[in-house]
């Protein structure tokens, strides 16, 4: 509530801007007209993972959501995708409630409601969220698929059999079960120019999502 002492708290924010101290200073003394700025160094490409979530969760204790929102919606799907997964690793109420926000919102883009799906599976209270929104119905398509894909790799046993009764993996075709990806992972003796025939051919992959460039941004990357 001083003035003077608040102009010398954001001239010190300006002097570390960029910086860990810069988000430290954001968040708690509530610098407003900072959050643009927690919100572009969360977006900006050089900036680690750890600073990105801070970032956001600083953002968030001031309520800036509608920044975050407004970025998420210009931004390009690399700066999309570092903003939400930020957002996801948060796993706060406010965090949460933002992704199925956008999960929601059927005027956004097709790709970043995919990825705010997957976003809310990096912390228990968002996959609880996902459960929550396939046991009303709320998910289908590409979603409800993304949703299934990332819920099953949960490491949260009970978050894994609740989503297992409401979003069942799909059936690989000619039935059977295919192994998970830990397990493919495991085998070795991979090859990429096969992953890459069957991904643009037989397996149709490219016709919903993108690798590398070769795709369609229908579903998340």
């Amino acid at each position: 509530s001083d003035s003077v002492l608040r102009a010398r708290i954001d001239e010190a924010a300006g002097c570390v801007a960029g910086m860990p101290a810069f988000v430290d200073l954001g968040r708690r003394f509530r610098l407003d007209g900072r959050a643009g700025e927690l919100v572009a160094l969360a977006a900006a490409k050089g900036t680690d993972e750890q600073l990105v979530v801070a970032a956001i969760g600083g953002a968030l204790a001031i309520d800036a959501q509608h920044a975050l929102r407004d970025a998420v919606a210009k931004a390009e799907p690399d700066e999309a995708s570092r903003l939400l997964t930020g957002v996801g690793l948060n796993g706060t109420e406010q965090s949460v409630a933002l992704l199925a926000e956008i999960v929601a919102a059927e005027d956004a883009a097709p790709g970043t409601r995919g990825t705010a799906v997957l976003a809310l599976g990096r912390s228990q209270r968002g996959a609880e969220r996902l459960v929550a929104l396939a046991e009303k119905q709320a998910l289908s398509g590409s979603l409800a698929q993304a949703a299934a894909a990332t819920l099953a790799l949960a490491p949260w046993a009970d978050v894994r059999q609740a989503a297992a009764k409401v979003l069942p993996l799909p059936q690989p075709k000619g039935g059977g079960k295919l192994p998970t990806l830990d397990e493919l992972s495991r085998r070795g003796g991979g090859n990429a120019g096969h992953g890459r025939e069957v991904f643009a051919g037989a397996g149709t992959c490219a016709k919903c999502h993108v690798v590398g460039g070769p795709g369609k941004a229908v579903g998340p990357d």
